[in-house]
């Protein structure tokens, strides 16, 4: 018994379908994670930048802060902030700064961050 030409070429072309529906699968799937690989390291070069953190959501009281234009720097934990330190701002992942200067353009020598739990002192570090 002889097979029929049009199912051969039929079958064969099902198979070239099928083959390129998982090679434009494979290439969509690598596509994604690329995207998703360089979207995720702007994030957190943003971060590291602003917090000099290497994580994808700074955390309260990081290890570097820019405060109204000023690096702060040298986080030390301390039992407490200066009683005549008032709340002025808040970090990016959401620790309370404080200092004993309300002024918007003077940069105060010394800031605390709280955290929730603790409370960091930083040094005005440049920027002055």
């Amino acid at each position: 018994m002889q097979t029929d030409p049009v199912d051969t070429d039929l079958s064969a072309d099902i198979g070239r379908r099928r083959a390129r529906a998982g090679r434009i699968a494979i290439i969509l799937g690598v596509v994604v994670v690329v995207l998703f690989v360089i979207l995720m390291s702007i994030d957190i070069a943003a971060v590291h930048s602003e917090s000099g953190e290497w994580r994808l959501w700074p955390t309260a009281a990081p290890p570097k802060v820019v405060f109204r234009g000023h690096d702060y720097g040298d986080r030390r934990l301390v039992a407490h902030r200066d009683p005549a330190a008032t709340h002025v701002g808040t970090t990016a992942g959401g620790g309370g700064i404080s200092a004993t200067t309300t002024s918007k353009t003077a940069a105060p020598g010394v800031i605390w961050i709280r955290d929730g739990t603790a409370t960091y002192e930083y040094s005005l570090v440049s920027g002055s």
